[in-house]
Order: C-alpha cells, then structure tokens, then sequence
C-alpha cells in the first residue's frame, strides 16, 4: 500500500522567495495530468477591480463565453481536496455555463503564481497564502474563489494513547511540525496564544516529514497534518489505528485554498472568469452537501485514475470510494464558512485574508503587504449569487 503525505507547493523555506523577475519570463511546462491548453490570462499592471464592487446578478444564459476553452491548475493530486473544481468537470458544470473545452491539470512542480502569470494557465488552485505573497511582490493575482474557508492542518494524535482536549495539553509531549512556513507560523501564533513562554517550554518541539505513522511508533505524541490526507483514512477504515484532532482553524480564522487568476484576466474576459467561477460555486456546493459526499468522492477517484494516480494514492487494500467519501466529509468543517450562507458559496472572507497576511508580515515571512481588499475580488461571486446567497443555476 501506498502512502502520499500531501505538502505545500512553495518549494521554498520562505514566503517572501518568490522573486517578481523569475516571473516575469518564466513559461512552465504542464502537469502530469491531461495534456493542458493554451491559457488566456497574462499578467497586468493594472489596477484590479475591487472586492466589494457593486454587481448585478446574472444567469449562465447571459454568459457568453460559448465556444471558450480553459485551463485549469491544481497544485497536488486532483483528490478531495479539489472536490469543487473537480465535481464542476466531472459534472459537466463548465460545459453547463458554456465553456467548449476544459483542461484540468495537477502538479507538484510548477509554482502557482509563474503558470498563472505566464499563460500556462488561466486559474490555480492553489492557497490564499500564494496570492498574499504575490501580491506583496507586485505579481497581478487576485483570489476569486475560496475551496477551503479555513485552514486544513490539524493537531493530529493517537487517540489509543492520548486524550488531547487543548495545545495546552501538549506539555510534557513531542509535538511534531513540518518545516513549511505556513505551519510553522500558525503553530507558533497558537502556542503563543494559548500558554505562556514557560508553558511552551515544556513542549519538546521537532521537525518530523508528514507520515502519520510517526504517532504510532511514538516518535511523537502529537503532530501537525492534515487530517483528510489518505494515509490516516485508510488506516482508521481498516481499525489499524484511531486518531483524534484539534482543528487549527478554531484557533486562528484564516483560510486555505482559493482559485486564483490575474488581473488581466479579470479585466479582459470578465465573463469567462465570472462562468468559471459560477461553475466552480456549484462544484463547491455539491462539496459541502451532505446527501452528495459519495457522488463527489467517486468523481475525485475517478479524476485519479483518468490521470493513472488512483492505485498509488489510495492502494488497493480499501476502497478508493470510501476513502474519499471519508475524506469529503471530513473537508466539510473546513471548506464551509458560516459567511457562505448569506454571501454565496466560495465567497471570499477578506478578514481572514488579512489575518492571515498579518501573522506572515509579524514572522517576517512577507517584505510588504498590500490592502486585502485587492488580494482577493468576491465581484464574481456577488454576480453569481442571488440576495439570499443562493448561487444562480438554471438547471
């Protein structure tokens, strides 16, 4: 059986490494994925729409994008984690809107903000942390989507051994962190948070990689992970083991991944970005729909093996189908955000953004900040939704 442990997509030790001029030339090559398409949306100096733009509602039949092709990235296996955009293919959402032809690609290589910005590709998925930075170094993103309100990473344990109720539980124990800069600044914003300096130094804190058997073998009593990855799924289905979760995000409101394009994309074919994302919405919706978790699980294992990836995520020891389902209804707490239900599902929640930017800027992680009202744009997500935050569908 075959364990991926998911890991950020900056391959960087730090936020702030992404350089404007390795941008400004770079031309990526596609995932290994589908073969991709030529993207639309190039990078542009100009300044972005806001975020709180007045906008009217519109349907899918006013879309006119007909005939558009394209092009999409996600920057890891196109799993649960991507249940919206994936449900939107799979489903024919993008077809629904109007679109001719989509391409879904995934990477573990390419940077989010260089494929983007060079036409590879006309959105990522990728985190509200790649456009935080962009934007700090002047790159033209924007966030149009949220797929994740809330960050994913949990403190994760061996519920066998540990009965963890709090961080302020850990004394006494090895709490184990990755070395990415997202995890690592939010742990030590919680810690900071939650005990005093004495409290934390009884907390024997270590780097450890993302293989959650390191609980079982007891190399650490508690770690940092996220707790939809299929390596502890598998595990729990099969009764090999049971762990237990302290949700990051009910200690720091800040968000996970979004759809990200730029803003010349944004400027010069509105209503395709404004399609993909109503397309993207209804994808997300049928994410976060209880009655639909195992509909959208069999299109996230379908994505897999149309891609040739399904055996080494999953294995073969469980089924795959049950995996995600699992994983689906675990993603539910943290895709959804209560902002969604007045607002429209995939809403962008700018205070979270710049909570999120804040703790970069404080670690020294970002060398500038920009107004989080142009990091994201909910302008398209205001059109696709009625007054009662209700996505706009015609069936």
């Amino acid at each position: 059986m075959s364990s991926i442990h998911r890991r950020k997509f900056l391959k960087s030790t730090g936020l702030a490494s992404i350089g404007i001029a390795g941008l400004a030339g770079c031309t990526g090559s596609g995932g290994s994925g589908e073969s991709s398409s030529e993207g639309s949306g190039g990078g542009s100096d100009e300044e972005e729409s806001s975020s709180g733009s007045e906008t009217e509602p519109t349907t899918s039949s006013d879309s006119n994008v007909s005939g558009e092709s394209i092009s999409i990235l996600t920057t890891y296996y196109p799993d649960a984690s991507y249940s919206g955009v994936v449900r939107a293919k799979y489903q024919n959402y993008f077809e629904a809107v109007g679109f001719s032809d989509v391409t879904l690609d995934y990477s573990l290589e390419l940077n989010p903000l260089q494929v983007v910005t060079s036409d590879d590709y006309d959105f990522v998925i990728a985190s509200h942390l790649d456009s935080i930075a962009g934007r700090a170094q002047g790159v033209p993103v924007q966030s149009i989507v949220t797929t994740q309100g809330s960050t994913v990473q949990a403190y994760t344990y061996d519920a066998d051994e540990h009965d963890f109720e709090s961080p302020a539980d850990f004394m006494g124990s090895t709490l184990g962190l990755q070395n990415d800069p997202d995890i690592t600044t939010f742990n030590n914003q919680i810690l900071s948070n939650e005990l005093s300096e004495e409290e934390r130094d009884q907390i024997n804190e270590t780097f450890v990689g993302y293989d959650v058997r390191n609980l079982l073998t007891g190399k650490v009593d508690v770690m940092t992970k996220f707790p939809t990855n299929a390596d502890g799924i598998i595990l729990e289905l099969q009764d090999e083991a049971s762990f237990g979760y302290i949700p990051m995000k009910d200690y720091l409101e800040v968000p996970g991944n979004a759809a990200i394009t730029t803003t010349s994309m944004i400027e010069e074919k509105p209503d395709v970005v404004r399609e993909f994302v109503r397309a993207h919405a209804k994808g997300l919706a049928d994410s976060v729909n209880p009655d639909m978790a195992a509909s959208v699980a069999a299109d996230c294992v379908q994505s897999t093996e149309d891609v040739g990836i399904g055996e080494q995520i999953f294995g073969t020891d469980v089924d795959a189908v049950d995996i995600q389902t699992r994983a689906i209804e675990m993603f539910r707490e943290y895709r959804h955000i209560d902002e969604w239900d007045t607002n429209g599902v995939g809403w962008n929640p700018v205070d979270r953004v710049a909570l999120a930017q804040q703790l970069f800027a404080d670690a020294g992680q970002l060398d500038d900040t920009s107004d989080p009202e142009t990091i994201v744009n909910n302008t398209f997500i205001d059109e696709v939704t009625d007054e009662n935050g209700t996505l706009i569908w015609e069936e």
